[in-house]
């Protein structure tokens, strides 16, 4: 029936009859990809696990479009548009957490497939500016958040209702590389840290810097908030996690406290039909590591 009415439309539109848009999106051309995934940026992690879950779902038989994104919460309005091709995605803990309390009947919808590890709070500033952990954060700084439909600015909104300290903080929306350069500064432009959320051993260009120029950069710490939020399963959304940030040899010389949440690997069910479900899952459930890890 389904192949029948593809050629009935194919006729159609030969003919120069148009077809309804939601009808022809419906029917699109078998050769399509049966995944389409939005990830991350493309020069960020979530980029990279897309990549290589595309190479090794592609070896067992689904084709796969990669799209960018910017952040979380774009992941999570694509997945969840029926209009929208996307039918996985990546995204944190807290925005899957944040998506479901704003539309409940999400749930029913959403399959989440697999944990890609922690995502923690890599919180930056300058070394003098007296901010050493949360508890001293407050009234007049201002926390640079790279992008408004990013995870960290869920974070930065979920650990704001936890943390009286940094709900009296403004948000200021801007890139890392631009808050870096602005730390300290007396302009008015200027932010007082940078807030970033990446996997523990994730050193992007910032975090590095702030590792390596310690007499330029600190990291404030995170330990002195209630977490006591939960997944509808139950699951916590934040843990405390000391991250180690420089070692010698075995030896871990300086690490960092902090709020860490759950990367997800997200599926709509609604949009994914049981065979590729069934695939996917054996893929996931087989061949983790092999996506997790790059140096598979």
């Amino acid at each position: 029936m389904q192949a029948s009415i593809r050629k009935f439309i194919t006729a159609l539109a030969l003919v120069g009859i148009g077809v309804p848009p939601a009808m022809a999106e419906e029917l699109a051309p078998a050769n399509g990809p049966d995944l389409v995934f939005s990830a991350g940026r493309k020069d960020s992690a979530y980029w990279g696990l897309a990549n290589r879950l595309k190479k090794i779902v592609g070896e067992a038989g689904l084709k796969v479009d990669i799209i960018e994104s910017v952040g979380s919460l774009q992941n999570l309005e694509r997945l969840e548009d029926p209009k929208n091709p996307v039918n996985l995605t990546l995204a944190q803990s807290d925005a899957v957490h944040e998506r479901l309390l704003q539309k409940p009947d999400l749930a029913s919808s959403l399959s989440v497939m697999e944990s890609i590890g922690l995502e923690c709070v890599f919180m930056i500033t300058g070394a003098d500016s007296g901010v050493k952990n949360d508890a001293d954060l407050g009234k007049g700084l201002r926390i640079a958040i790279p992008g408004v439909e990013s995870g960290v600015a869920v974070t930065y909104r979920d650990l704001s209702k936890l943390n009286p300290s940094l709900a009296k903080t403004e948000a200021v929306y801007t890139d890392a590389a631009s808050a870096m350069k602005a730390l300290g500064s007396k302009g008015a432009d200027r932010v007082d840290a940078l807030m970033l959320v990446y996997r523990p051993k994730e050193r992007t260009p910032e975090i590095q810097l702030a590792i390596d120029k310690p007499e330029l950069y600190s990291f404030v710490s995170f330990a002195k908030m209630n977490i006591s939020a939960k997944l509808p399963d139950g699951q916590p959304i934040y843990s405390f996690v000391d991250v180690p940030l420089l070692r010698q040899g075995m030896k871990v010389v300086t690490s960092l406290p902090t709020v860490c949440t759950d990367g997800l690997l997200v599926a709509s069910s609604t949009k994914i039909n049981p065979k590729q479900k069934q695939l996917l899952d054996r893929v996931v459930n087989e061949q983790w590591m092999r996506i997790y890890s790059k140096g598979f």
